[in-house]
């Protein structure tokens, strides 16, 4: 991950675990039975980008100034999703599989706002009617998002992740640390940031990570859950940009997405247009770094 000591070569960067307390297994989580998936339509499928690369298909719509990526790695590629491993993978390949989603659907028991189907109203009062947004949604909660048959429909809002609803952010040069990223746009206490993505790799490969990135000055790793770290060295999000701070405006938290976790962004208080967003890296001393 992008740092202070990530970037100067300081021996403790290595495995970083999510900021607060949250467990690798959330306490609200269902153990239900999985069922297979159909494939995601082509727009919702990972898009990568060779930040060298001249291909202009794909264009970031959270960060303001990809041509300012172009003096990174020349095989870095940028993505705003994890890369999951094909569906055949096992636990001795590298990459891991695309957990199924799991077969609950239990919606929450929040209520569709009085508002007739179809009537016209502005963005401001429709945000202002928004359900599931808080500790009264139980889904929300248990940091778990809500699904397609969320009683109050249209006017749910904790499906966040799902709808990627980034904030438009920002890469730039710091002094001392390398780069950073910041956000665009005033930002409120707890709310979603942006996703931290990349390879979805398997814990039994963590040692021939840190073997293969032993001479690296910077490392991306996070642990998703026990079993599952993102990696961002190679393919990954903008949010591989965010530095460390022992005193953080975000928190790295994960939620649950139609039973498959995620780790987000989230502000743990307001933020104001163009500032560096941070979190805590938790450092773990790893051997041999």
């Amino acid at each position: 991950m992008n740092g202070n000591s990530a970037r100067s070569g300081d021996p403790r960067a290595g495995v970083v675990s999510m900021s607060g307390s949250t467990s690798p297994v959330q306490p609200c989580l269902r153990q239900t039975p999985q069922v297979s998936s159909p494939p995601l339509p082509l727009e919702q499928q990972p898009q990568c980008i060779r930040i060298h690369s001249s291909n202009s298909s794909y264009e970031s719509p959270f960060l303001s100034n990809l041509e300012f990526l172009k003096d990174e790695d020349p095989d870095f590629e940028l993505t705003d999703s994890v890369v999951w491993g094909p569906e055949t993978n096992t636990q001795t390949d590298e990459l891991v599989a695309k957990p199924k989603p799991d077969k609950s659907d239990d919606p929450c028991a929040c209520v569709r706002p009085n508002v007739p189907f179809g009537e016209s109203i502005s963005p401001m009062q429709k945000h202002q009617l928004m359900k599931c947004n808080d500790l009264s949604c139980v889904l929300f909660a248990c940091l778990e998002e809500c699904r397609s048959n969320c009683p109050a429909g249209e006017y749910c809002g904790n499906k966040r992740i799902q709808r990627k609803q980034w904030k438009q952010l920002e890469v730039f040069q710091t002094e001392r640390k390398g780069k950073g990223l910041r956000v665009l746009e005033d930002v409120k206490k707890g709310d979603l940031v942006v996703e931290y993505v990349g390879k979805a790799v398997n814990k039994l490969f963590l040692d021939r990570l840190f073997r293969r990135y032993k001479f690296e000055r910077k490392l991306y790793i996070m642990a998703l859950t026990a079993d599952i770290y993102i990696d961002a060295r190679k393919v990954g999000g903008v949010a591989r940009y965010i530095n460390h701070s022992c005193d953080p405006n975000c928190n790295v938290e994960r939620w649950k997405v139609r039973g498959i976790m995620r780790a987000a962004v989230v502000a743990n208080k307001d933020i104001s247009a163009g500032t560096e967003l941070s979190f805590d890296y938790q450092w773990e001393r790893k051997r041999g770094r």
